[in-house]
């Protein structure tokens, strides 16, 4: 096949895909929202009409296009940022069950940013999307366990997610286990089963990763 005819069919797919997304089809809204975000060799970028069709699909429920449509208004894609629409549409798509929409959800009342901080409703959305994997909520949920802000302190629980986030890559995690290693062999020795598991499970990171 020669190159005018791949172009053609790319063409051709590109047509169909607007005449579904302008049908009312979620999933094609939401794609040609990533096309004119990104853009690519038939789809100039434009942010303007990626937010339109991510508001689009968004409002069907698509939770990637509202977590999208998130993200451009958190960083001033095509606009100045607007935290406030941020946290709107990050507050959809967490609650439509997406783990980086319930993260980025959890981050804005962490700190405050386009609403009111909450720290103990960040800990129930950072748990949230720590049960789907999310790595980096399951480190700030270690974070949070090591400082006891929004939950009771809990050093060996904080020790046992900052090693699961380790192993699988997350380099804070990976830096702090060295915290806890002497409180840690302290409540051992007092008998804590739980901080017995933490520390094998240091030690274990230690000898797979040396």
């Amino acid at each position: 096949m020669s190159s005018t005819d791949l172009l053609s069919d790319d063409l051709e797919s590109r047509q169909r895909l607007i005449c579904e997304a302008s049908a009312g089809d979620r999933d094609a809204q939401r794609r040609l929202g990533d096309l004119y975000r990104e853009g690519d060799e038939l789809t100039p970028q434009d942010y303007g009409q990626a937010r339109c069709w991510y508001r689009l699909a968004a409002e069907q429920g698509d939770a990637n296009a509202a977590n999208n449509l998130g993200a451009m208004y958190q960083h001033g894609k095509g606009m100045p940022a607007n935290m406030n629409e941020a946290f709107r549409w990050y507050c959809r798509a967490a609650k439509r069950g997406l783990a980086i929409g319930q993260w980025n959800l959890a981050v804005c009342l962490l700190y405050g940013t386009g609403t009111n901080k909450d720290v103990a409703e960040a800990v129930e959305w950072l748990q949230k999307a720590s049960r789907q994997g999310h790595m980096d909520a399951i480190a700030q949920l270690g974070t949070l366990y090591q400082l006891g802000e929004g939950v009771e302190r809990n050093i060996p629980f904080a020790a046992e997610l900052h090693t699961i986030a380790a192993m699988r890559g997350e380099v804070e995690s990976a830096v702090r286990l060295g915290d806890y290693r002497e409180v840690l062999e302290a409540e051992a020795l007092a008998d804590s089963e739980l901080a017995a598991l933490a520390l094998a499970k240091m030690y274990d990171k230690c000898t797979a990763t040396a």
